[in-house]
């Protein structure tokens, strides 16, 4: 604040604690005379650290290594130019600054942390793409939008933002979210809730529960998608109606609910419109068009997930006598040849032991093509000294919650999921 106030300094943050943090420890002090002089070092700038400490330090200036030193203008200039750092106003800023410097000391007991007192504020990636939606809105005349953006890079978070400005300043439209699973639900509502500073926000529809109020629903598809409750909703009754997965349009639980309701707004968030049968929902839905995309590569090249790598390893199955249909293996029969092929499973254990230091540390999921053959697998991997569990759309959400807490304290390496 001192720089800003009393210096008249222009200051830039960057509140991203998640990716790669700038420590450069570097100093340029510029000249009327246009002979700058820059301190490269371990220091930071104090009279201790610049002057009487033992510390390392490389002076450059404009006389004897000038090429260094519009190397380190430039560098300077990407780093202050990149929208990641946000500049700052300590009238405006300096709250939310203490709390998310304040953030990792707030953690509840359940290892979340309590935002109710934070203001989410959308991350560069995100602001664009919430202008992107604005101007489709706005622009261009367009009340159905497609936001295509990578798994983890926060869509919902991106949604609740975009209905909180929806609703500025006037009275909150009706909202209808739709998912396909309970815990996917319970994350937007909380989601919401948070953006909203609204702990009362919004009610659950799914797994029993029903909404009273009913201006604001997190429905599950199938509880919402049955005829006999479609025709208790008015086609014009939600103003909004957003659609997670949106790549699940074409199935007939989803095409009956898009054809009922007739919101102001529509807003469908997906990583992946490509299905594998060859549809793509947003030509079927939105003209051919996305409001905003924001792949995995692109993802990954702004460091906004952590890289990956993929290797590939032949299971010696011949897969050419299963039936295949509509972009897929006969799943019935892609079953009978996994489950129970010990062969297989060895090779699958191998490339394990040869790929992972410790097997029995690691967090891993494995994806399985039927219930008997996630069951199996976990079998074979429990058995080989590697704690696993499998899990299925069969399976109740308190023991898929258990599950992943299981995984995530370190009790099992390996969840064999298939349906979920």
């Amino acid at each position: 604040d001192y720089f800003v106030r009393e210096l008249g300094a222009e200051v830039r943050v960057n509140y991203d604690s998640q990716s790669t943090h700038l420590h450069a420890k570097a100093w340029m002090f510029h000249r009327k005379s246009d002979f700058p002089t820059a301190y490269v070092g371990s220091s930071n700038m104090s009279r201790a650290a610049l002057v009487d400490g033992l510390e390392w330090n490389v002076r450059l200036s404009k006389h004897a290594t000038p090429t260094l030193l519009d190397k380190f203008s430039s560098t300077f200039a990407t780093y202050w130019d990149d929208p990641a750092f946000a500049p700052y106003d300590p009238d405006t800023d300096a709250e939310y600054l203490d709390q998310m410097l304040a953030k990792n000391g707030a953690r509840r007991s359940d290892g979340e942390v309590n935002v109710s007192l934070l203001d989410v504020r959308p991350y560069p990636h995100q602001q664009i793409m919430l202008d992107d939606l604005q101007s489709e809105r706005e622009t261009h005349d367009r009340q159905r939008n497609l936001l295509i953006a990578a798994t983890g890079t926060g869509k919902t978070v991106i949604a609740a933002l975009d209905y909180k400005r929806l609703a500025a300043g006037g009275p909150q439209p009706s909202l209808l979210f739709i998912a396909h699973r309970k815990e996917i639900l319970e994350q937007a509502l909380r989601t919401y809730r948070e953006v909203l500073k609204d702990g009362a926000f919004g009610e659950l529809f799914v797994d029993g529960a029903r909404p009273t109020r009913g201006r604001h629903v997190f429905a599950s598809v199938q509880s919402i998608s049955r005829e006999a409750e479609l025709e208790r909703w008015a086609p014009d009754h939600f103003d909004i109606v957003v659609v997670d997965e949106f790549h699940h349009a074409e199935a007939t639980t989803y095409r009956r609910l898009l054809d009922h309701f007739a919101p102001r707004e529509l807003l469908g968030l997906t990583a992946t419109p490509e299905r594998a049968d060859g549809v793509n929902v947003a030509n079927y839905y939105f003209d051919g068009r996305s409001a905003s995309e924001l792949r995995l590569w692109d993802a990954l090249k702004a460091d906004l997930l952590v890289p990956f790598h993929y290797f590939g390893t032949a299971d010696g199955c011949d897969l050419q006598g299963i039936r295949f249909t509509r972009g897929r293996y006969d799943l019935e029969q892609l079953s009978a040849v996994y489950t129970g092929n010990d062969a297989r499973a060895r090779i699958v254990l191998q490339t394990v032991a040869d790929k992972i230091t410790d097997p029995t540390r690691m967090k891993a999921l494995g994806f399985c093509v039927s219930v008997d053959h996630a069951h199996y697998m976990a079998d074979v991997f429990n058995a080989a000294g590697i704690p696993s569990l499998a899990l299925s759309g069969e399976s109740r959400s308190g023991e898929r919650r258990e599950g992943l807490q299981r995984l995530r304290d370190g009790e099992i390496a390996c969840i064999f999921a298939v349906d979920i």
